[in-house]
Formats: C-alpha cells, sequence, structure tokens
C-alpha cells in the first residue's frame, strides 16, 4: 500500500480506528472503508508522512459528501452503490457525526487522542 514511503496505511488505520469505535458508524463495513479509500486514493496524489493530518479532514471530507450523497460505488463494480442497503436516517446520522468531527477542533482532538494511540501501537 506505501510503496513509497507514504501515510496510507496510517491513515487507514486511524480512520478505521476512530469510526470502529463510534458507534454511529456500525454499519460501515470494511468493504465500505476500503472501497472508499480507494476511491480517495486514487484522486489524491501526496501521501508524504507529514501529510497524515491534511489527509485525515480529506478523507473525512470525502466520506462526509459521499454519506451526504447516498452513493458510495464499488471501486471495480461501478453499478453497486454499497450504500443502498443503509436507512436514509442512518447515513444522515452518520454525516452529521462526520460534520461535527470536522467542524470541532476540540471534538476532533478528543477523538484522535485515544485512537490514534492506540491504532498505531
Amino acid at each position: 500500500m506505501d510503496k513509497d514511503n507514504g501515510c496510507r496505511h496510517n491513515l487507514f488505520k486511524v480512520v478505521k480506528t476512530v469510526l470502529k469505535r463510534e458507534p454511529t458508524f456500525s454499519h460501515l463495513s470494511s468493504l465500505h472503508m476500503k472501497m472508499a479509500f480507494l476511491w480517495y486514493s486514487s484522486e489524491t496524489k501526496d501521501f508524504s508522512n507529514d501529510k497524515l493530518a491534511e489527509r485525515f479532514i480529506e478523507f473525512m471530507e470525502f466520506l462526509r459528501n459521499k454519506l451526504q450523497e447516498n452513493v458510495l460505488y464499488h471501486f471495480w463494480i461501478k453499478d453497486v452503490n454499497l450504500l443502498s442497503e443503509i436507512s436514509a436516517s442512518t447515513l444522515e446520522n452518520m454525516h452529521r457525526r462526520l460534520t461535527r468531527l470536522l467542524n470541532s477542533e476540540q471534538e476532533r482532538n478528543k477523538v484522535l487522542r485515544l485512537e490514534t494511540l492506540a491504532s498505531l501501537q
């Protein structure tokens, strides 16, 4: 994943750990996360280690936008919307939670302080 010694692996670990510990995101499976990450990675070029914080924010924004659109296509099977089986209210709750995390540095730091340390060990 990081043949260029980038931050992809750590970014995915942090995001996956943060969302796994948030009850709001219990409907997002590993497949959802991997597909979102593949789409995001295909649009992003610079994954140098010093960009981890920026890429975290960008990926969370990317995921929030997909939840708002209610669309996350499978990376290789473009006709399959992976969010189609999740209720609109659940998608809205996930969208709102990501918005709160993105808009509140205090909230984000609280979650990251605990989760980042746990996921990187």
